[in-house]
């Protein structure tokens, strides 16, 4: 499948940020994960909403570049992004629960 030219930006930089999580100890990469995922869900974009996708590939390559420093080795997850994450591991559950009794 073919993929316009910012889709494949935000896939790169989706990828270069599990890279950059994978670089981190151990104790902290499931945060600078919870990190990302949030931060690619959030704010919601329409696919159409090519500005506010490019702002938010700007504003999130800029951040991620702060945090692929050596020198953070700790980021802090708030409460929103905490519930989110617990949701959405709720919600896959959910649907893996129901495929196995559709099997």
């Amino acid at each position: 499948m073919a993929r316009s030219g910012l889709q494949q930006e935000v896939i790169n930089l989706y990828r270069q940020g599990v890279r950059n999580a994978m670089s981190k100890g151990k104790d902290q990469r499931n945060q600078f994960l919870i990190h990302l995922r949030y931060n690619f869900h959030h704010p919601p974009l329409t696919a159409r909403d090519y500005t506010a996708i490019e702002h938010q590939i700007r504003k999130f390559g800029r951040t991620l570049e702060m945090l692929s420093e050596p020198s953070v080795r700790h980021i802090g997850v708030s409460s929103d992004m905490e519930h989110w994450w617990a949701n959405e591991v709720a919600r896959a559950h959910a649907r893996a629960e129901k495929a196995a009794l559709n099997k």
